[in-house]
């Protein structure tokens, strides 16, 4: 044999003997291993990462609540001052109206009826102002309708 040949043979023979050797190591370590525990460890871990999602979830909705919570306080907060608002307005715009129904009310002239008893009530002794009250007519026009009586030519008629 040759010396190159005996060479290639003891390389071989290392080789082959620390494939061996990492074999049988490997076969300790799988042997070592238990199959049932290392899947209940990766289911575990599974279920611990599919609960941290499932609780990141529910602290999302949870805020997301508050902040839909806090929305719809702030527009009934403002739809309440509207209302209020609008209340007040509805108030003013009666006042005016009945205002001004009693301002048209008070500047209308007096009926026939009305001016009779205008006269009467004076003659009785009544101010301009209290026949006003009664008749419901602004001092004004029952002035105008004393001054009409007190002409001659409208007392003659």
């Amino acid at each position: 044999m040759e010396p190159w040949q005996a060479i290639l043979l003891a390389v071989a023979a290392a080789a082959l003997g620390y494939s061996m050797y990492q074999g049988t190591r490997y076969r300790q370590k799988l042997q070592g291993q238990d199959s049932l525990a290392d899947a209940l460890d990766d289911v575990q871990t599974i279920e611990s990462s599919a609960r941290g999602i499932v609780q990141k979830l529910e602290i999302r909705a949870y805020d997301y609540s508050r902040d839909v919570e806090a929305r719809i306080n702030n527009r009934l907060t403002v739809l309440d001052q509207l209302i209020i608002d609008a209340d007040r307005e509805i108030e003013r715009l009666q006042a005016m109206l009945a205002e001004s129904r009693q301002s048209h009310q008070l500047d209308r002239e007096l009926s026939l009826d009305e001016q009779q008893r205008c006269f009467a009530l004076r003659e009785s002794g009544f101010t301009v102002e209290e026949i006003a009250r009664c008749l419901n007519a602004s001092p004004a026009v029952v002035e105008q309708a004393l001054d009409e009586w007190q002409r001659p030519e409208q007392r003659a008629a």
